[in-house]
């Protein structure tokens, strides 16, 4: 019988023994690529397959190598680009200069200057030192030795938002004595829009790393990148070259540095730019199913040891990582209640696996993933309002028990998404008429979270809930989408967050090409608004 008292992973389980299988030709694709790596040459490693293939687990496999050398060999960063707490280009980069930063001592005075200047152009209203204070904690960084030149923080960043001229002078010779071939780069910055600066982002990010190699050349630098298919979810198929634009800028301004790249696609910028990418695409393995055989050798280290589950699961399974540790929760949940696990506890097909786990789930909590698996995303908030609007009956004091689920993945700023796979499964099980109320509820809870009064009070939760509003309008109602984004984005597009709204443009577009048809009047008036963001972004489309 299903629990009734207990949430998330059984609290008295056994300890699972889960070993890397199957994964032997991944990992010695990436150990070659690392020993192929030469300073001039630029190096894409790009993994790819289906959901559910563990291309997330493998990229934790490959840091966890990188973590256990000793000496350690190399620097990592590590960015997922799902994560929808980074839904701009300037959080995403930041985000990987953090990770970078966390593996170990390594400065980015070309990154943080710059952002520093776009930040401040971008939120003028905002306190750059209180938004951003690890980059002022940080110890290895420009700032922190700005700091140490000013006679108190107060002198050098005063009640004002911006840095003293004082503390930029601190700045600028800590970058003269660093490397001097920042002072070209950097020069003319504080002229430069803030859509031009953010266009530079990733140069200067591959310019501080670039500095680090020169000092460093017994360390190597890698950037895992993962979730790539995340890119291209808002905009349409033609536009998928310039999406991912600032990517391949990042892999070209830093010769030397092994990207690794996880997506459900290929790579195609070879195809696109052949002479330019030829032979930077060294390898791009797809990812295979586990065998029999070996998904046997994984549930029998667990350990396992009933003959007839293990067969069970392993025909159900079909070999997809996913599934077998769904089946793996499942039998030490049933050992940690004292059960005797049978064959027929366990599904016969991948949809019966995610159906017969649910099942064991308690029926608050089955109500509770149902109505998540609608949005994309959560956190304690988010959930609290939907079991209180849906009377789901979940206790939000199981919270931190209910996001250890391995199915539940963290995002960045204490949110967390489901797996896509469970995703699908549970949006399968829910009425459409439920699925419309949970995001018209959705919608409206991010749209209350989107309006700043003036683009002096903007702040990067409006934008975060800007995009989520969108989604859920989009996903009921299209054209009523269109009308709205045109409303809402008014004051970021005055505060020129361009990067921002140019997807949610592009695809109302696709929505009145699609839905009225390309010359009708109120597609060209959308067109038009669309042209008039890019000509104000510097571009030509």
């Amino acid at each position: 019988m299903p629990p009734t008292s207990r949430y998330g992973p059984h609290p008295n389980r056994p300890a699972a023994n889960k070993q890397f299988i199957n994964r032997d030709a991944p990992i010695n694709a990436f150990q070659a690529a690392r020993q192929a790596l030469v300073s001039e040459q630029h190096y894409v490693l790009a993994f790819y397959g289906v959901g559910g293939q563990g291309k997330t687990a493998l990229g934790r496999k490959f840091r966890q190598i990188l973590e256990e050398e000793t000496p350690r060999a190399a620097l990592w960063g590590h960015v997922d680009l799902a994560d929808t707490h980074l839904p701009t280009l300037d959080r995403i980069l930041l985000e990987l200069r953090c990770s970078l930063r966390r593996s170990g001592i390594i400065e980015f005075p070309a990154f943080d200057v710059a952002f520093a200047h776009y930040w401040q152009q971008a939120y003028p209203h905002l306190k750059f030192q209180d938004t951003h204070r690890d980059l002022f904690t940080d110890k290895e960084g420009v700032f922190a030795h700005a700091l140490e030149s000013a006679s108190s923080y107060a002198e050098a960043l005063p009640a004002g938002i911006g840095l003293t001229m004082k503390a930029l002078n601190g700045v600028r010779q800590r970058m003269r004595d660093f490397d001097n071939r920042y002072l070209p780069a950097l020069r003319g910055l504080e002229t430069f829009s803030p859509t031009e600066i953010l266009d530079r982002l990733p140069y200067y990010l591959g310019l501080d790393l670039c500095s680090y190699q020169r000092r460093q050349r017994a360390k190597q630098l890698i950037v895992f990148l993962d979730t790539y298919e995340a890119l291209w979810e808002t905009f349409t198929q033609g536009a998928r070259w310039e999406v991912d634009a600032w990517a391949r800028e990042l892999v070209a301004s830093v010769p030397g540095v092994l990207f690794v790249v996880f997506a459900r696609e290929k790579l195609t910028w070879d195809t696109h730019e052949p002479d330019a990418w030829r032979g930077c695409l060294h390898h791009q393995p797809r990812l295979t199913l586990l065998t029999d055989e070996d998904a046997d050798t994984f549930l029998r280290q667990i350990p396992i040891e009933e003959e007839a589950v293990r067969q069970t699961i392993i025909q159900a399974a079909e070999g997809h990582p996913f599934y077998l540790d769904l089946e793996v929760e499942h039998y030490l949940d049933l050992v940690a209640d004292g059960a005797t696990p049978q064959p027929e506890h366990f599904g016969q097909t991948k949809q019966a696996i995610l159906a017969g786990f649910l099942r064991y789930r308690a029926g608050e909590e089955q109500a509770t993933l149902k109505v998540l698996s609608v949005v994309r995303s959560f956190d304690f908030e988010l959930l609290e309002a939907l079991v209180r609007a849906f009377q789901t009956g979940f206790p939000l004091t199981e919270f931190s028990h209910f996001v250890r689920y391995s199915f539940v993945e963290p995002e960045s700023g204490g949110r967390y998404r489901l797996h896509g796979l469970m995703q699908a499964h549970l949006l399968e099980s829910v009425e459409p008429a439920l699925q419309k109320k949970i995001h018209d509820f959705a919608f409206t809870y991010y749209d209350a979270r989107c309006q700043p009064k003036s683009p002096k009070d903007l702040q990067p939760a409006h934008e975060i809930a800007l995009v989520e509003a969108f989604y859920h309008q989009d996903m009921t109602d299209p054209q009523e989408a269109v009308a709205w984004i045109n409303q809402r984005t008014t004051v970021f597009y005055e505060a020129a967050r361009y990067s921002l709204v140019e997807p949610l443009y592009q695809r109302a577009l696709a929505i009145c090409e699609q839905v009225l048809g390309p010359d009708h009047p109120h597609t060209h008036r959308v067109r038009q608004n669309y042209q008039a963001l890019l000509a104000a972004m510097g571009q030509q489309k």
